[in-house]
């Protein structure tokens, strides 16, 4: 409805330019080496909550903000092929424990991101080679058997579930037939 949007809106011209600053130091900090792992661990807290609020932003419309940023989040060097990348090992849990772990859910949301704009906005992400990207991405990760661990299953389902939304969108197969793996 017309109001709903209104709130929306209202909402991102007040949150979305101190979001955008608080995801841009919170990724800088966690990828910088020499913390410890109790900040690792509350700021990689942070990102999965960052990044679960980057996917509620999506949800109903493209805020300008973020369509403005696809570049900084999404292209081959952005934010989220990083974040893919990110492999803290103080964060990494026993490999017979099944909870997962924050690197974990951090991936695993950042896929249901690029899967929602797939569904939602796939001319957003036709403009760069970012489905590309992490199509790659998803081979390195689950054709080079860096998730072994039961903890790493929703990862794992997550990537294939990504892969699939891609194939079906029809604008991606020669990207993912052409993956090596």
């Amino acid at each position: 409805s017309d109001a709903l949007f209104t709130e929306i809106n209202l909402v991102f011209s007040k949150f979305m330019t101190p979001f955008l600053q608080l995801f841009r130091q919170t990724v800088s900090l966690l990828t910088q080496p020499g913390q410890s792992r109790d900040q690792y661990n509350l700021l990689a807290q942070t990102m999965v909550l960052l990044v679960d609020i980057y996917y509620d932003f999506t949800c109903q419309d493209l805020p300008p903000a973020i369509e403005d940023s696809h570049q900084e989040f999404f292209g081959a060097e952005g934010y989220f092929p990083l974040l893919l990348h990110w492999d803290q090992a103080e964060l990494r849990g026993d490999s017979d424990d099944t909870t997962r772990s924050l690197p974990s859910q951090i991936k695993t949301r950042i896929l249901e991101v690029v899967e929602l704009l797939i569904k939602l906005f796939p001319e957003i992400l036709q403009t760069s080679n970012a489905v590309e990207t992490f199509v790659q991405l998803v081979w390195s990760l689950i054709g080079a058997n860096r998730l072994p661990n039961v903890s790493d299953d929703l990862l794992v389902s997550q990537s294939l579930k990504f892969i699939s939304t891609a194939l079906r969108s029809g604008f991606y197969r020669s990207t993912i037939f052409s993956a090596p793996g």
